[in-house]
This record gives structure tokens, C-alpha cells and sequence, in this order.
């Protein structure tokens, strides 16, 4: 099957293909070409596998940080593919959140709670006067400090809608870092417990969270009484929903191939503005639903994106049974499912996708269309405003 046979790849998502993992790999490499100084220091350590001179100091848990990289990608490669082999929307965003956040945030906890020489006798120390530690810091110990939640407040909001503001963002920063603090404390391990300590680790995630914002989940709000979550966009972007009908088919072809139904994706751009998010699970569902309830045999799915005038179109078509004409206006509804459609076990789901369907387009400010074909199926078609 190939979902891109009828139109040639942009040339957008060609570099960007191009970019984005060469990004990737020049990253790390001229982070660590800047740093390779003080690293070396502790390479002949950490290859000889001693803990002294290695994972006891600042230089060296950097360097197996740094070296851990190339593992890391595997275990985000192995999760994604896993993610997309079982239909699952942004699998390669949710698989990147889960381990950066591991990743960037225990070796830096390490070093915060690695014990002075002191440790055991020496009593807790604790310093509650708010910028005071600051001058004793100095920009390394700063800069440090910014570093230890700055991995929590980047990849937590992509991974999970709840801690998806900056007050949240704040709040989680400082409530881990209220965590560390104390336990230095408790375990006598000779460092002072600082709320200048706080301060800075929580401004750190909230920084990197800012830097991170344009690929947030989107919060969800109060539900309405339909049992559907209302949805309210609290930034847009510029979207072209051709880009995201692609990523979208990518991410269901296993499903498509299992169940033997040609997947194609046609037409142009179609720029809108929203949340890139909201807009794939919507693609998302509206594929998924016309690849399960389609015909067991012989079936097809055909995406197509448009630009009518000021208006971006995204119209997916499928095969499947004869849909009355009188159950359409309930297929939108929660927990409708439709007549006499083909339902298995994979992906059966609940009946929600088109009522999710419609409250996005609702957010969006588009308008939602299902006219049942008269060899069976359905054409839906979503029309939102035309955007940059």
C-alpha cells in the first residue's frame, strides 16, 4: 500500500526531514566538542570504571550523560515504533517526552544529592532567606541549578495535557525541587537546603517549558454535558493539514495493511491555524474510523486536502455498508457507532472518535459534513478557516 503515491512529497517536509535528525546529531556532537576539555578530565575514570574521579563529580556524570545519548535514541526508536505499530497518535513526540525527562533530569538529581565529605556527622544545614545563596553560587552554580528540572519542564508538558501551563510547569519545578532539598536534609549528606535553590530550579523548568511550548499537549477544560471534553485553544499556530493527513496515514498503515485497505493521500496544501495536536487526533480518528468500519474485502480510504478559497478542506472517504440517511446526525453524538457497521475487536473503541472529531472542529471554528455514498460509506468532510 502507498499512501503517497498520488501526490509527491512537499518539499517542506522534505527538509524537514533532512533537518530535524541532522539537528539531532550535530546537537549533542558540538555540545560536546565545546565541553571536551573538562570532560576528558574524567574519561580515563569512567572508562576504567571507577566511581571515584567519575560518578562522584561534576565532569564525569556529564560525560556518561552525554555517552548514554546514542542509547537513549534506541530506547525513543524502539517506544515509537511500538507507539505506531498500535495506531498511536504522536507516538514519536510521547516516546521523545518519556525518555528526555529521564534522561536530562536523573543525572542531574545524582549530582545534587551526591554527599560532602561531611556526610553522616555533620547536621543538616538550612538556608531560608530568599537570593542570599544566590551571590555564593556564582554563574556555573546558577547555571547548574537551571539545568536540574530543565529536562521535567521541557518534555512534561509534550508527554502529559495536566502540567500543560507555566503555573503548573512552576509548581511541579518547585514541588520536585522541595523534594531534593528536603531529602539532603533528612540524609544529613552535608549541603545546605536552600530556597535560592528552589527558586532557580523552578525558573530553570519553567524556562525550558517556554522553549518547549509549541509542542505542548493541549489542556482540556470542563466537560461538557454530552460526555464530550470541551476543547479551548489557548495558542495557535500555523498548521497545513496535507503535512498532518500524511503524518497521520504513516501512523495507521500498520492498521491498514493488517486489515488490507488501500490508504491514500491526495491533493495539496491546506493551511489552517490551531493546534497542530488537536488536528492529528482529529485526522487521526476520521482515518482510523474509515479503516475499521470499511468493508472486510476490497475496501479503500482516500484523504484528500484542498484550499477553496479562503477555506482549507480536509475530506476523507471510505468504503464500508450502506449507512442510512436518517442515523447520520446521531454519528457525531457519543457512543453512536452507526448501523450495521463493521466492528472487530482492534480499535473497536467506544463510539467517541466523530463526537472528538466535532469538538475539534468546533475549537477551530470549521464546520463538520458526513453524507453517506451510495455504494456505502461515508465522505466526511472538515472545512476550517484558511490560515498563514
Amino acid at each position: 500500500m502507498n499512501h503517497t503515491s498520488s501526490r509527491s512529497v512537499p518539499p517542506r517536509r522534505r527538509v524537514r526531514a533532512v533537518v530535524l535528525p541532522g539537528l539531532a546529531v550535530l546537537g549533542p556532537a558540538g555540545a560536546l566538542f565545546v565541553v571536551r576539555g573538562p570532560l576528558m578530565i574524567s574519561a580515563p575514570m569512567c572508562m576504567a570504571g571507577r566511581w571515584h574521579g567519575c560518578f562522584d563529580t561534576f565532569n564525569g556524570v556529564v560525560l556518561m550523560m552525554l555517552a548514554a545519548v546514542p542509547l537513549s535514541a534506541s530506547v525513543v526508536w524502539a517506544l515509537a515504533y511500538r507507539r505506531r505499530a498500535a495506531g498511536h497518535t504522536s507516538a514519536w513526540r510521547t516516546s521523545l517526552a518519556e525518555v528526555g525527562m529521564v534522561h536530562g533530569t536523573v543525572p542531574f538529581v545524582w549530582l545534587t544529592m551526591m554527599p560532602g565529605a561531611g556526610a553522616g556527622t555533620v547536621p543538616g544545614r538550612v538556608s531560608l532567606v530568599p537570593l542570599r545563596d544566590l551571590v555564593t553560587m556564582g554563574p556555573l552554580g546558577i547555571a547548574g541549578n537551571l539545568l536540574v528540572f530543565a529536562a521535567l519542564g521541557f518534555f512534561a508538558p509534550m508527554r502529559f495535557a495536566a502540567p500543560a501551563s507555566l503555573p503548573r510547569v512552576l509548581a511541579l519545578g518547585a514541588g520536585c525541587s522541595a523534594l531534593v532539598e528536603t531529602a539532603q536534609y533528612v540524609l544529613r549528606l552535608d549541603r545546605v537546603s536552600s530556597v535560592d535553590d528552589v527558586l532557580v530550579n523552578a525558573a530553570g523548568a519553567v524556562l525550558a517549558a517556554l522553549a518547549s511550548r509549541r509542542w505542548w499537549r493541549t489542556p482540556l477544560s470542563r466537560a461538557e454535558p454530552s460526555g464530550v471534553t470541551r476543547l479551548r485553544i489557548h495558542r495557535r499556530y500555523g498548521v497545513d493539514l496535507s503535512l498532518v493527513a500524511e503524518e497521520a496515514a504513516e501512523t495507521l498503515l500498520p492498521l491498514a495493511e493488517r486489515r488490507r485497505t488501500p490508504l491514500d493521500v491526495t491533493g495539496g496544501t491546506a493551511r489552517t491555524s490551531g493546534s497542530a495536536e488537536l488536528l492529528l487526533r482529529m485526522v487521526t480518528n476520521l482515518v482510523q474510523n474509515a479503516v475499521v468500519h470499511n468493508l472486510p474485502s476490497g475496501g479503500a480510504v482516500t484523504v484528500h486536502t484542498e484550499t477553496e478559497g479562503a477555506t482549507s478542506v480536509l475530506r476523507v472517504e471510505n468504503t464500508g455498508p450502506p449507512v442510512p440517511p436518517e442515523r447520520v446526525p446521531t454519528l457525531t453524538e457519543p457512543f453512536q457507532r452507526g448501523a450495521e457497521r463493521v466492528r472487530t475487536d482492534e480499535h473497536a473503541g467506544v463510539g467517541l472518535g466523530l463526537a472528538i472529531v466535532r469538538s475539534v472542529v468546533r475549537a477551530h471554528d470549521g464546520t463538520l459534513d458526513l453524507v453517506p455514498r451510495p455504494a456505502g460509506g461515508l465522505v466526511v468532510t472538515v472545512r476550517l478557516p484558511g490560515g498563514p
